[in-house]
């Protein structure tokens, strides 16, 4: 019988937590722009503390194999699709 209470466990890729899969930002890479995960391909998670952790940049980078020139404003990106989750989970 299975148990009704399992939650997925998945890991950050910045800081290597094991987090409830509810509690990270799944996202992927497209042609080097990383977006919400959107069902296709591989994917990866970030924990809602990592978004203002310094060395968030080089994980992204190694991860998506993407020059982040502009890092500060895809971190602000990120944040939005993390509010943007939470809001979507609490409806």
């Amino acid at each position: 019988m299975p148990n009704k209470f399992f939650k997925p466990i998945r890991m950050c890729i910045n800081c290597r937590v094991r987090l409830s899969q509810s509690d990270l930002i799944r996202l992927h890479c497209v042609d080097k722009i990383i977006l919400p995960h959107n069902g296709n391909g591989r994917s990866f998670y970030i924990c809602l503390t990592c978004l203002d952790n310094k060395k968030l940049k080089k994980s992204l980078s190694r991860e998506c194999k993407a020059n982040l020139g502009n890092f500060e404003q895809i971190v602000e990106q990120l944040k939005e699709i993390a509010a943007n989750e939470r809001k979507d989970s609490n409806s």
